[in-house]
C-alpha cells in the first residue's frame, strides 16, 4: 500500500466532515498495527526538542505550552531526522484537523478504544441511566490489578460496556488529556490499563453492568518510580516549597520518620528528597492520582464528595497513613482549607498547564480527613465549600 499517496488525500479533503476524521484515524491505525507504532512517541520527541532548541525558557513548561501553535506550527511538516515521508504527511493532516499533534494524539486513542467495541452485538444503554444522589446506591472496590479483570463496565463517556481497563483509560483520556489538557498522561497510558485502582460504581435498570462514576490510581511505595509526585517536572524550579510548620510536626510525630524533617528547605525537590530519605514506614505511604469523576457538572460535584469519602476508607484499612496528591480541583482544595487537625495539607504549589488556578502537590491525613468525611453527608460537605459561590466553568477534576 503506497501510505504517503492514500494520506496525502486527506490534505485535500473537507474538514467539516466529521467522516474525515473517522477514515483518517481509521486509516492511521492500519498503518501503526502493520508498520510503526512508534509513530506519536517519536514525532512528540523530535518536536519537543526541536522547540526546546529554540525556545529553552520552556525547558520546565507543561507539553500543553510547549506545543502551542506559536512555537510548534512553524515545525509542521518539516524534515527531520526519524521522520519519514509517512509521519510528515500523518503530521500535516493531524495539524489541519486539531490545534497539534497531541489533542490528535489523544483524540486518536479516543477514537481507537471505542472503535475496539464497535462490532460487539450489544445495544448500549436500554435508555439514559438515572444515576441517584444516594451514597447507599454506590458501591466501591479497590483492584490490585485492573489488567486482569475481565468484569465489563459502562462509563458515562461511551454507550457500550468495556472491560474495566479499556473503561478507566478511556475516562483517563475523556477527562485528564481532553478537557484538562494534561498531555503528559499520554507517555503513561499503561497506568491507566493497569496497576492498582479504586472503583466507583452503581447499578441501575437502565444497564445491563455496573456503571463506573469515578476511579482513582494508587501505589504504593514499591511503585514509586512511576509516582508522579516524583517526577521531574513536578520537582522544578517551578514548584515552590510551602509545607506549613504545624503539617511538619505532624509528619515529624507521626512514627513513619526514622528521624525529624528539617525545619527549612530550599526548594520542593530538596524537602521531597530529604522525606524520602527520612522514611522508615514505606508501607504507610502511597500516592493517589487521577482521581476521576464523570457526568454533568452537578454530577460531579456529588461524586467528587463521594470519591473522596470511599476512597479514604479503603486507602485507610490497606494501612495507608498519609497519600501523596496532586490536586488542581479549586472545590476539593477549598474543602480541605476548612478542616481542622491538619486532614489534609500542601506541601508545594505551582501554575501549571496555561490554567488559572494553581496546582497543589501535598498529603491526606487519612485517619483525620477519614473522621472529617464520615461526619458529613453532600448537604454538609457543599455547606462547608461554600457551594453558592462554586463556579460551574471550572473543570471538575482532581490529578
Amino acid at each position: 500500500m503506497n501510505y504517503a499517496s492514500m494520506f496525502s488525500n486527506f490534505l485535500y479533503a473537507d474538514i467539516t466532515k466529521e467522516s474525515t476524521i473517522f477514515n483518517f484515524f481509521k486509516l492511521v491505525k492500519h498503518y501503526i498495527s502493520t508498520h510503526d507504532s512508534h509513530l506519536f512517541c517519536r514525532i512528540l520527541n523530535v518536536r519537543k526538542s526541536e522547540i526546546l532548541s529554540g525556545h529553552p525558557e520552556l525547558s520546565t513548561a507543561d507539553l500543553s505550552k510547549i506545543f502551542s501553535k506559536p512555537f510548534y506550527k512553524s515545525l509542521v511538516g518539516r524534515p527531520a531526522y526519524n521522520l519519514t515521508k509517512e509521519y510528515l504527511i500523518i503530521e500535516q493532516v493531524a495539524f489541519k484537523l486539531f490545534s497539534n499533534w497531541l489533542e490528535f494524539w489523544c483524540s486518536y486513542l479516543i477514537y481507537e478504544v471505542k472503535d475496539k467495541y464497535s462490532t460487539i452485538s450489544n445495544t448500549g444503554f436500554r435508555q439514559k441511566p438515572k444515576l441517584p444522589y444516594n451514597d447507599e446506591a454506590y458501591t466501591s472496590e479497590v483492584i490490585p490489578d485492573i489488567a486482569t479483570e475481565d468484569r465489563l463496565f459502562y462509563t458515562l463517556h461511551h454507550d457500550q460496556p468495556m472491560k474495566l481497563r479499556d473503561a478507566i483509560y478511556l475516562i483517563n483520556l475523556e477527562l485528564f488529556v481532553k478537557d484538562a489538557k494534561w498531555y503528559e498522561v499520554l507517555c503513561q497510558t499503561h497506568l491507566s490499563r493497569a496497576e492498582t485502582h479504586l472503583v466507583v460504581s452503581t447499578r441501575t435498570i437502565e444497564a445491563d453492568f455496573p456503571i463506573i462514576v469515578s476511579t482513582a490510581l494508587i501505589q504504593g511505595w514499591d511503585k514509586r518510580k512511576q509516582w508522579l509526585s516524583y517526577n521531574e517536572y513536578f520537582q522544578s524550579k517551578k514548584w515552590r516549597y510551602c509545607l506549613p510548620n504545624d503539617s511538619r510536626l505532624v509528619l515529624n510525630r507521626s512514627g513513619i520518620l526514622k528521624a525529624p524533617l528539617k525545619t527549612k528547605y530550599l526548594s520542593t525537590k530538596d524537602f521531597e528528597c530529604d522525606f524520602q530519605n527520612k522514611l522508615q514506614s514505606t508501607n504507610k505511604v502511597c500516592e493517589i492520582l487521577r482521581l476521576s469523576v464523570s457526568g454533568t457538572i452537578k454530577q460531579k460535584m456529588y461524586y467528587l464528595y463521594l470519591s473522596q469519602k470511599h476512597l479514604v476508607e479503603k486507602v485507610f484499612s490497606l494501612g495507608y497513613d498519609f497519600c501523596l496528591t496532586i490536586i488542581d480541583q479549586p472545590f476539593l482544595l477549598n474543602y480541605y482549607s476548612k478542616l481542622s487537625n491538619n486532614a489534609y495539607f500542601s506541601s508545594s504549589y505551582y501554575t501549571a498547564n496555561n490554567v488559572n488556578h494553581i496546582t497543589y502537590k501535598g498529603f491526606w491525613n487519612t485517619r483525620v480527613l477519614m473522621e472529617h468525611l464520615r461526619s458529613c453527608d453532600f448537604i454538609e460537605y457543599k455547606n462547608t465549600v461554600n457551594s453558592n459561590n462554586w463556579n460551574v466553568s471550572e473543570k471538575l477534576y482532581a490529578q
